[in-house]
């Protein structure tokens, strides 16, 4: 994680590291949105889609931000 998504999250690399994606701050607004990660990322490493949407997060003064986010499956010369 780099310093700029620490410092919009408000906080240290410390406090994230060992967490799931979808357990770090900044899938914690809108209330469904880690759920919705967690799909995207299954959906990505099982079915190998590409899961692109528009998504919503609160910066740590509460700033509410707009993200086009994409997820992509990792392939390598065995992946279909």
């Amino acid at each position: 994680v780099n310093r700029a998504a620490l410092d919009f999250a408000g906080c240290t690399e410390e406090e994230i590291r060992g967490a799931l994606f979808w357990e770090t701050p900044w899938w914690n607004y809108p209330p469904d949105a880690s759920e919705r990660l967690r799909r995207a990322i299954e959906t990505a490493a099982t079915k190998g889609e590409t899961i692109r949407y528009e998504t919503s997060h609160l910066d740590s003064a509460g700033k509410l931000e707009q993200y086009d986010f994409s997820i992509n499956p990792v392939r390598n010369a065995s992946s279909p």
